[in-house]
């Protein structure tokens, strides 16, 4: 086996200045020097995963994941000019978790949605990866929704339909953000990262969409704002599933997100902002 593989980490590799830089990795050996790292420096997951690919010839993207019980690797592999594939991998119990469940959800969703294809699933004690197929598409810039990304939230939430109860639930994907969605041609969206996906308050998708991206990128942005440029698709999405208090979704939705990120541990920006959202609710609605 060789000492050194090509490969080479990055914070992300979907940025203007990774891909200049990936651009002369792949076709420079003399600014590949700089940038090679020794198999035996990779982690133990890493390095098994690439004898059981017998991965010789191929160069590698890899992201290492924010620090924490949910860390994951990802790993983009080029075969060839014409095969890249990409791999998630998880070495904590919390990372496994969520590979797992996004392997059964993608398997669940294929042939009914634009969703990633599933190529190889491995598990080992220590560690479990997924490979899928790379979908070479630019992923949505602006954080402002528009009828296609309208439609698709819209479908998703009608795939599965739970009325049993006092509020209706849906499938949702749990991470509706414009970095998870990329474009397609005509006109079309494909949602990538689906290991939050599973049932949830109706329009937990749309409301994600609607407030995550400004509470992250323009936290002086105020919630009635943000509402006002947004309530004609909240409109548009409830009266499709014939609901009138779609203010009590939201309510259910702030909860929500205050309970999944106060379990981080952690005092994020997050949790400022929908806290500020649920006291603002009561003068909001529109």
């Amino acid at each position: 086996m060789q000492k050194n593989k090509r490969i080479y980490f990055f914070y992300s590799p979907f940025t203007l200045i990774t891909k200049i830089f990936w651009k002369l990795l792949l076709n420079s050996n003399f600014f590949q020097s700089f940038f090679t790292c020794s198999q035996s420096n990779l982690p133990s997951s890493i390095q098994t995963i690439l004898r059981l690919l017998d991965s010789n010839d191929a160069k590698f993207q890899i992201k290492r994941g924010t620090k924490g019980p949910d860390q994951k690797i990802t790993l983009i592999m080029h075969a060839n000019l014409d095969k890249t594939t990409f791999f998630k991998i998880g070495n904590t119990n919390r990372g496994i978790e969520l590979i797992k469940n996004e392997y059964s959800i993608l398997k669940e969703l294929e042939g009914k949605f634009n969703a990633p294809h599933i190529i190889n699933y491995y598990k080992k004690d220590e560690f479990l990866f997924m490979e899928t197929d790379y979908i070479a598409a630019p992923k949505v810039k602006s954080t402002a929704i528009n009828e296609c990304i309208s439609k698709y939230i819209l479908s998703i939430a009608s795939y599965k339909l739970n009325s049993n109860e006092t509020y209706i639930k849906s499938f949702n994907h749990g991470d509706c953000c414009p970095w998870n969605l990329l474009y397609l041609e005509h006109n079309k969206v494909l949602l990538i990262d689906w290991e939050l996906a599973g049932e949830n308050i109706l329009g937990y998708d749309l409301f994600t969409f609607i407030f995550q991206p400004p509470f992250l990128l323009n936290p002086n942005k105020s919630n009635r704002s943000i509402l006002e440029d947004n309530v004609i698709w909240i409109k548009i999405f409830f009266s499709h599933f014939q609901v009138d208090n779609w203010i009590d979704y939201l309510s259910i939705f702030i909860n929500s997100k205050i309970e999944s990120e106060n379990k981080k541990l952690n005092d994020s920006q997050l949790i400022k902002k929908y806290l500020q959202l649920q006291e603002d609710l009561p003068n909001l609605e529109l």
